[in-house]
């Protein structure tokens, strides 16, 4: 049976990250993540890598507009054919959520059914869509809060800050510029503002598709 099921996100800094995973006490070795990170990134063609690795084996579906991944631990005799579809329908329900109890808990629900060998049915992918829509509706309302701050306040910098707030996943400069414009800001303000704000660290540029984010905060452990 499945070992482990867990979602990458890639730092800056760090590169490949964990963000969440369950079974929460299997140790995954930070080595397999990163194998995973460069299969993927050479691997443009297909959204799908394998890997295996000295014991160590996994499937994992790559969502190249959210820079997110979700993985699946196998037993060394498992055939990763059997699990594509499967992961393939959670990503679409997982990877675009931010809410971490939402997250936390489909994974929780997935891994179960994945052991059970029980099919993902269209009642459990409906379970799935509603929830999701929910939360989608929830961050509509909160970004149109934040668009409506972001065009009164004049700090262009601000602007910038409010703008990736309310952006879904990681943006190209040529994009932030060209939507900014025309709110009070010219390109080459917004350049700069970037520039300056990943000096601050309060915004990364993630080389490996040229794109712009805000940074990423890690709560600390209780």
């Amino acid at each position: 049976m499945p070992q482990a099921l867990f979602v990458i996100s890639w730092d800056q800094l760090e590169g490949a990250i964990i963000t969440d995973q369950y079974p929460r006490d299997v140790e995954i070795n930070i080595n397999n993540v990163q194998t995973i990170d460069v299969a993927h990134s050479f691997n443009k063609g297909s959204p799908w890598i394998v890997v295996e690795d000295k014991g160590f084996k996994a499937v994992s579906y790559y969502n190249e507009t959210l820079m997110r991944a979700i993985a699946l631990v196998l037993h060394p005799n498992e055939v990763p054919a059997h699990f594509v579809k499967f992961l393939e329908q959670l990503a679409e329900f997982v990877l675009p959520v931010n809410d971490e109890e939402a997250i936390s808990r489909r994974l929780q629900e997935a891994f179960s059914l994945v052991q059970a060998e029980i099919p993902v049915t269209e009642v459990v992918l409906l379970n799935f869509a509603n929830e999701i829509q929910q939360l989608k509706e929830k961050v509509l309302d909160q970004n149109l809060q934040i668009k409506c701050i972001m065009e009164r306040t004049a700090e262009i910098e601000t602007k910038v800050l409010l703008y990736l707030l309310a952006s879904d996943g990681a943006i190209m400069e040529q994009q932030i510029v060209a939507d900014l414009a025309g709110k009070g800001c010219t390109p080459e303000q917004v350049k700069n503002s970037l520039h300056v704000l990943l000096g601050e660290k309060l915004v990364e540029f993630h080389a490996k598709d040229h794109k712009y984010a805000l940074t990423l905060i890690v709560k600390p452990s209780s």
